[in-house]
Order: structure tokens, then C-alpha cells, then sequence
């Protein structure tokens, strides 16, 4: 049992050693006088009790202070903190004669051999282990926190010695772990740190784990995006190879990555079955690598069938027009209907899935999932502004999709002042309506972003797409293009017209809403049937169709079409939800109550309503945020007809904060041990004496605690209370 003593200490000054001696005797001198003038008993006592009053007053001038003092603990300890995060698993640590461990499996001989030998009388050994790792929401897992145990052993513990952290030093939290050293130094409290693993990284080609699509539309493309690490000692020439697991169809494609260096690429699936399937993506080895196990990931993807609905709206039946009409019907997943505004005829023209009139309802229109718009304007034998409003409603409140190409009529020029002005993603020259003409013909020229789009994907080989529009036939026509608009994708470009904003984008998209548009700048994509026939033409604009409609095919329901953003989200993401939900008739619904059940990857399930947003055809909108890495499942559904419902089932991919492979941190470690009057162990030598040196630690120095008195709140309460007790017993014996 400790047992605390208890003193004062006084710090007087030149200024109060002389002033309290004056105050105290000119405090005498009139207490005394007072009790010459009326003497009595009471008045003696009520004389000292104003002395007693100001000679406590003086002495606080000498700064008092009350100094309690424990005797250290008999039983000290020293913890000794293992750390055990993910980093800890990197195997770098030679043992020689080509045997290699783990940080892992180094830390715990340290333990279990090094600090073994004789401690101080009393001292302890406490081991712990610690990784960081938290459930907490905002959180992420993996990660290391070299201050939280350092904190918590200052708080919880009165009686350390010393503390001995074993780790690689990573720390990727958001504490300051120098914050925790300056603290121990105040306490007296060393650290010992002991660093385990090589500070140059091992030989190794690492793949990260890649972003999954949770499915995809059969019989087209996903791209998966993944990144390569590399910290071999010189250049490598890579081998990707992504497999299916079911059937063993293989695809592969190479990458150069360069020494130390990390590279991003994406990898093309062509899904062709419906339902789940089994995939695997992996980077071959190559010789000298340190670590084969994460070469290689497997996943899920699900495959979904779709049906679309096309409409294709044009005023004469150019070239461009027939051959989209003829594409879209051949595709048996695309339901296309047309409708011409002939100038100089009456009536719209008429054939097979023809239209007689523009679809005047919303039921009939809503209907639609992409609507290629052509050389169609604003007035006679073109939209009225009320069917423009319409189509601007139907990309940004029903996800569909908007595609532009512009004729050499030069009618969607009148489109800028309607409503559908806003969606066109380019700025268009006003100066010559009817577009440019030229002799020779010119091909696109795909950006960066356009080699990258799957809707520019020509050849199910992505090092082969550049070549194929490279060689595309070019055109002899193009519209009246200025410039793009902000915050647009432009994806190719006029191989060689330009002005002051650079080559004119011809083929640009951009979100709208909860829809897509796109702009084509030319009406001569028809040409790339020479030679091939159908082979590229046919190829581009059915997936323009799938990548435009693809909200609302993959969320389609009987009356609900349910998307989530983003896609594919991460922990620590909120998703946001769209429903759009239609009535029994199939007109947008407006005042009804939609729910979503979310259930994760640990089961539970919680269930949120989606409020109405405003200005919007039957969309309903919430959100959720994602809390741990799995699969989700959202299930949205009319709460008056629960049987109709719509689900989404998503991966979310495990955000690794820090990674195997990384050379260990050592500089973070030196710098706290120096702060705290500490010891690194930087050589064996010293890993060797460790015992010998924990033996010669100082021994623990009482624990102090100083109240000062000439400022406390207490004192300063007492006071008042005294002087009132004086004021009182003044009034009461006649002297105020």
C-alpha cells in the first residue's frame, strides 16, 4: 500500500519579503488600536479574526503551494507492444543461409528470446498485441495506429517504467504518434524501440486488388480496372491473364511496368451467360519475386439479360439514318421504332415500326430507352417546345439516353433555344448552320478518354481498337462544332480541323440527370461498312444504345427502375439511391411511398423510405452509407404493392490502407524514442543487450502532485466566506 505525504512549499520574492512584514505589523497596530476603543471579549475576538483574515491574504503573497508526494509503485511495469497489422505479414527478415520470415514472425522471437533475461526487482513484462484495426464506421480496416496504445497505456497505468514497441513503424491513422512520445516524456516514461524488417523493399510484383462491376449485360463488354506494383530491381515485361473459372476461356494482354514504379490498366470481360460467373485475374510471375500469393485475385460477376427500346426521330432518310434504323432492328435485344418528319409531305413517313406523331403522352414516352434525335429542329416538321420539354424530362428524370447527330440541314441549330439547348454537350457555331463540306475525306481521332470508353470499343483486343479507327473510312461532312462545353467527355476529334480552342470534338458525351447524352458530329459512320460490312458500324451503335440505356435496363422492373452512385463503392462511401417508380398504368407515380431494405454483408437488414425529388417524373431518392467491405443487397419496393419489387446486389471492395511488400518505416521510429529519452535498437548488438539494458532503467520517481494554493478557487471561496462571517458579526456588535 502507498502512503502519500503531504507538505508546503512557499516561493517568496524580494517584492513579498519585504511587503508582508509592513502588512502584518500595520495590520496589528490598527486591530489593536480598534480593541483599545471599545475592549470587550467579543471585540477581541472579532480584532483577531480580521488579523487572521489579513495575514492569510499577505501570505499568499509567499505563492503557497500544497505539494502531495506518492511513493512509486512496488510492482512497475514494463509493456511490451507487438505490433500485429497487415504490414507485419511482409516476409523480408533474413535468417540466413536464403531463409526468409516474417516481420510477424520476427517480432515474436524478439519476445520470446530477447526479453527474457533478469529485470529489475518488482519490474513485470506486459505484453500486448495491437493492429488499429476499428469497426467504427469512418474507420477503415487495416490500418495501423502506433498512438492509441501509447495513449492508452498513459491513462490506464500509473506504474510504468518504460515502454518496448516492436513494429515496422507504418503508422496510417489519423492521430500524431509524436503527440503520445512528448507525453510519455513528460511522465518520465522511456520508449524502447526495437524495428523489425528491411528498410528496401523485397524483389516483388504485386496486384492490387481490383474495382469489380457487380454484373454486367450479356453479350457485351465490362472493364475492369486494376493496378500492378512493382519493386524489382529493374524494367519488367507483364503477362495478364484474365479466366474464367467456369468455362476456362482465357484472355491476356501485356504490360510494361517499370522498376519501383506502379502502374493502372483495365482488363475487358465479354460476359455471355446469365447468372453468376467465376473469374480470375493475375499477373504472371517472374524470377527473383519474393512473393507469388498476390499475383492473382478471383471474383464474381454477374451476367443480365436486357431488352431496349429504341426511337429514332430524323426529318429526310439519309444514309446515317437508314443504317442505325437497320442495326437496331437486326439486334434481336433492341425493340426500334422511327419516325421522319418529311418536308413537304403531310404526314410523317410510314413502314414498318413506323410512327404516325411524336408519342404526345408521358406513359407513351417514358417508355423509351434511348432516343436518337437526327437533323430534326423546332417548329413546322420538327419537335414542338412541349415535346422538347418531354425528351429533356425523359434523359434527366428516367435515365434515358439522348444521342445528337446533326445533319447538313442544319435544323438542330433551332434546338438551342428549346430545352434540349441545355443538353447539347458542344457549343455549336451559329455562323454557318449548315456545317462544313470538304473534298478529301477525314477519319476520327480517338482522345485519351475515347481509347479508354468501352463505347468506343471497336475490337475485343484493346491494343487492336486504336488501329481499327485509325484506319476507319472518313467522312466528307461535319457539324458547325466551336468547342466543347465544361465538364463534358470528349472522345474523339477532327483528325485535323482546329481553331483557337484546338481540334473540333465530334463525338462527346456527358451526364444529364440521372441520363446520358451524346453528340455524334458527323453522319457518316455508315461508311465503315466499306469492306467489312456490318463488322464496325453495326458493333458501335448497338453498344452506343446498351452504354446509353444502361440505368435503366439494368434497373428495370415492372414498376420500378432502381440505380445506385456509385456503382461500386468503397467503405467509408455514401450510396445514393434513385428509384423511378411508375403507377399501375404505367404513368410516373407521384405521391406514393417507396421503401428500400438494405441488407450487408453481415446480414442485418434496415429499411429507409425514399423521399419524392422535386421536379422529377416518379424519382424517389435516399441514401445509405457502406460501413463494412462485402456484398450489399438493396431491395426497393411501392409500399402498397410489397410483391413488386427491385434489388441491386453489389461487391464493395476492401480498402487495404497499408500493404505487404513496403519497405519498413524506421525514421518515425527513431524520432519518437529520441523524444522520449528513449532507446532505437539499430543493430544486433543492442537487440542482444536488451535485457541488460531494461535492467539498468532508472527506477520509477514519485508521483507529484502540486495544488497551488494562491489561485485556487477554493481558497479564494474561503476568503469570501470569512469576510462575510466579519461583515455579520461587525454589523451585529454596533461598529458599522
Amino acid at each position: 500500500m502507498n502512503i502519500f505525504s503531504m507538505h508546503l512549499v512557499f516561493h517568496p520574492t524580494w517584492f513579498s519579503s519585504l511587503t508582508v512584514p509592513v502588512i502584518l505589523g500595520t495590520a496589528a497596530m490598527l486591530c489593536l488600536l480598534a480593541w483599545k476603543r471599545r475592549r470587550g471579549t467579543g471585540i477581541a475576538l472579532l480584532e483577531a479574526l480580521r488579523f487572521f483574515i489579513i495575514t492569510s491574504m499577505a501570505i499568499l503573497l509567499f505563492q503557497p503551494e500544497l505539494v502531495e508526494e506518492t511513493p512509486p509503485s512496488p510492482h512497475p511495469v514494463i509493456p511490451v507492444l507487438r505490433d500485429a497489422s497487415a504490414s507485419m505479414q511482409t516476409r523480408d527478415v533474413s535468417q540466413g543461409r536464403g531463409k526468409v520470415i516474417s516481420r510477424q514472425e520476427r517480432a515474436q522471437h524478439i519476445i520470446a528470446g530477447r526479453l527474457q533475461g533478469q529485470l529489475p526487482d518488482g519490474t513485470q513484462l506486459l505484453p500486448i498485441e495491437f493492429s488499429g484495426q476499428s469497426d467504427a464506421v469512418d474507420h477503415l480496416p487495416d490500418g495501423t495506429d502506433l498512438s492509441r496504445p501509447l495513449e492508452d497505456i498513459l491513462q490506464s497505468a500509473d506504474n510504468v517504467r518504460a515502454v518496448v514497441l516492436v513494429t515496422d513503424g507504418f503508422h496510417n491513422a489519423d492521430s500524431l504518434p509524436l503527440v503520445a512520445a512528448q507525453k510519455m516524456r513528460q511522465k518520465g516514461i522511456p520508449l524502447i524501440a526495437v524495428p523489425v524488417g528491411s528498410e528496401r523493399a523485397l524483389p516483388d510484383i504485386a496486384l492490387a486488388e481490383p474495382r469489380i462491376p457487380g454484373y454486367g449485360i450479356v453479350g457485351e463488354h465490362v472493364q475492369i480496372p486494376f493496378t500492378v506494383r512493382s519493386s524489382m530491381p529493374n524494367d519488367a515485361d507483364l503477362s495478364i491473364t484474365l479466366e474464367s473459372l467456369d468455362t476456362g476461356i482465357k484472355k491476356t494482354q501485356s504490360l510494361h511496368l517499370e522498376s519501383g514504379h506502379e502502374q493502372a490498366a483495365s482488363a475487358l470481360w465479354k460476359i455471355t451467360k446469365t447468372g453468376p460467373e467465376r473469374l480470375r485475374l493475375a499477373v504472371s510471375p517472374i524470377p527473383g519475386e519474393s512473393d507469388r500469393e498476390n499475383n492473382s485475385f478471383d471474383f464474381t460477376i454477374d451476367g443480365r439479360q436486357e431488352t431496349i427500346k429504341a426511337l429514332v426521330i430524323d426529318t429526310l432518310p439519309r444514309w446515317e439514318y437508314r443504317f442505325i434504323r437497320n442495326a437496331l432492328s437486326r439486334d434481336p435485344s433492341v425493340e426500334v421504332h422511327t419516325l421522319l418528319f418529311l418536308p413537304g409531305l403531310p404526314h410523317p413517313g410510314k413502314g414498318e415500326n413506323y410512327l404516325e406523331r411524336f408519342p404526345e403522352s408521358l406513359n407513351e414516352l417514358a417508355s423509351y430507352d434511348v432516343i436518337f434525335l437526327g437533323d430534326v429542329g423546332i417548329g413546322d416538321k420538327g419537335l414542338t417546345i412541349k415535346q422538347a420539354e418531354l425528351l429533356k424530362g425523359l434523359v434527366e428524370n428516367r435515365a434515358s439516353g439522348l444521342i445528337f447527330i446533326p445533319g447538313p440541314q442544319g435544323r438542330q441549330m433551332q434546338l438551342l433555344e428549346s430545352p434540349l439547348g441545355e443538353l447539347m454537350p458542344v457549343i455549336l457555331d451559329t455562323s454557318h448552320p449548315k456545317g462544313t463540306r470538304m473534298y478529301e475525306p477525314s477519319p476520327l481521332v480517338l482522345t485519351p478518354e475515347g481509347k479508354e470508353s468501352l463505347l468506343t470499343l471497336l475490337s475485343d483486343n484493346k491494343d487492336d481498337n486504336e488501329d481499327i479507327w485509325r484506319n476507319l473510312p472518313g467522312f466528307y461532312w461535319y457539324a458547325p462544332v466551336e468547342r466543347a462545353k465544361a465538364g463534358v467527355q470528349v472522345l474523339a476529334v477532327h483528325s485535323s480541323a482546329n481553331n483557337a480552342y484546338g481540334r473540333l470534338p465530334l463525338l462527346v458525351t456527358q451526364p444529364a440527370g440521372t441520363g446520358k447524352v451524346l453528340f455524334m458530329g458527323t453522319d457518316s459512320a455508315w461508311r465503315w461498312r466499306r469492306g467489312v460490312e456490318d463488322k464496325y458500324h453495326y458493333r458501335f451503335w448497338s453498344q452506343v444504345a446498351r452504354w446509353m440505356s444502361y440505368r435503366r435496363n439494368i434497373s428495370a422492373g415492372s414498376r420500378l427502375r432502381l440505380f445506385a452512385v456509385p456503382e461500386i463503392p468503397e467503405p467509408g462511401d455514401t450510396v445514393s439511391l434513385t428509384a423511378m417508380a411508375s403507377d399501375t398504368y404505367g404513368s410516373p407515380m407521384s405521391n406514393g411511398e417507396i421503401l428500400a431494405d438494405i441488407t450487408g454483408p453481415n446480414g442485418n437488414t434496415s429499411r429507409i423510405q425514399l423521399r419524392p425529388l422535386e421536379n422529377t417524373w416518379g424519382s424517389y431518392g435516399g441514401s445509405f452509407k457502406i460501413n463494412e467491405p462485402g456484398q450489399w443487397t438493396v431491395r426497393c419496393f411501392c409500399a402498397d404493392t410489397p410483391d413488386h419489387s427491385q434489388s441491386l446486389t453489389f461487391p464493395t471492395s476492401r480498402v487495404i490502407r497499408e500493404k505487404t511488400g513496403l519497405p519498413a518505416n524506421l525514421s518515425l521510429l527513431k524520432e519518437m524514442a529520441s523524444v522520449t529519452g528513449g532507446v532505437f535498437v539499430d543493430s544486433d548488438d543492442q537487440l542482444r543487450n536488451l535485457p541488460e539494458l531494461l535492467r539498468r532503467l532508472p527506477p520509477l520517481a514519485p508521483q507529484i502532485r502540486v495544488i497551488p494554493l494562491w489561485n485556487n478557487p477554493w481558497v479564494l471561496g474561503t476568503f469570501i466566506a470569512l469576510l462575510t462571517i466579519f461583515w455579520i458579526a461587525r454589523k451585529r456588535a454596533g461598529m458599522i
